[in-house]
């Protein structure tokens, strides 16, 4: 598991991811809590998660297996398309990959948000190995959290007010940190499944009709 937050707004849609990367064998059914079951997952060092491709006006973000995110992003490479290029073959090749490798972890999202040439707007498009691939339109004002928001953490009010606004595309930066703030305090009190890794901090990512590109989480909120 990874933080793989997003907003779609009117005009752009934002993500973000964690740092993290972990060795997931050995972990326990993704229901088994840390307060549970004690299980010290093998960190494997940190990594800049969100893949962004500017001149397709495209975001990625896979939460799940790294061998199965990197064997996808392969593809991406290999093919070049825009968001709506991939749609009309990434539900039969996520399901490919995932039959091929058998990763560890069997839960597993797949994130795609970018300015669809198509429609005239910015799109996004999740994709779950639980609901076998099935792309999920994620419409302007949708936002995912994954893992969900805590409704007793420290500071949710104000995560829930932020929400409203981001929307509206104002103070999103701020959003976001709110949501990873929730997370990580759900981490750090063994409320997520057992094994569980979070880094201290994350990578914010946008794109739009202009392209795409990465925002810093820090400097976000310093800006905000």
């Amino acid at each position: 598991m990874t933080v793989l937050n997003c907003l779609i707004t009117d005009d752009r849609a934002w993500m973000a991811q964690d740092h993290s990367t972990y060795d997931s064998r050995g972990m326990p059914a993704k229901d088994v809590t840390a307060s549970d079951y004690v299980f010290r997952a093998q960190s494997l060092g940190e990594a800049c998660k969100v893949q962004v491709f500017p001149d397709r006006r495209l975001l990625m973000g896979i939460a799940g297996s790294v061998v199965y995110g990197m064997a996808w992003l392969h593809v991406l490479d290999q093919r070049g398309d825009d968001i709506d290029g991939l749609a009309g073959y990434a539900t039969d090749e996520l399901r490919r990959i995932f039959h091929h490798y058998k990763p560890a972890l069997r839960e597993c999202y797949v994130l795609h948000a970018g300015f669809s040439a198509a429609e005239g707007r910015v799109i996004g498009l999740l994709y779950q190995a639980e609901n076998d691939f099935v792309p999920v339109r994620l419409p302007a004002g949708a936002v995912m959290h994954s893992p969900h928001l805590s409704g007793d953490a420290p500071g949710i009010d104000r995560a829930e007010a932020l929400a409203e606004q981001a929307r509206c595309g104002r103070r999103v930066p701020e959003f976001f940190d709110a949501m990873f703030a929730n997370q990580k305090w759900q981490c750090e009190h063994r409320r997520l499944r057992a094994g569980v890794l979070l880094s201290d901090d994350y990578t914010l990512a946008s794109v739009d009709s202009d392209g795409a590109r990465v925002v810093q989480g820090a400097e976000a909120a310093a800006v905000a």
